[in-house]
């Protein structure tokens, strides 16, 4: 199954999801990463915080 052009690899991993449960709402999230997938790639440390305290508090709302 390949990922619709246009999307990211590391964002693409929610599209078998869709494929799934078609009409489901997603989102993607994670750090900020430039590069990806060459010598260059580069994450942006203080982003993986972010997301953290995100997810955090997304599954804490759930409970």
């Amino acid at each position: 199954m390949r990922a619709p052009t246009g999307l990211r690899p590391g964002r693409a991993r929610p599209f078998g999801v869709g494929v799934t449960f078609p009409g489901m709402e997603m989102i993607s999230v994670g750090p900020t990463i430039t590069g990806a997938h060459s010598p260059d790639e580069r994450l942006e440390v203080a982003s993986v915080a972010k997301v953290y305290d995100l997810l955090a508090a997304t599954l804490g709302a759930l409970q």
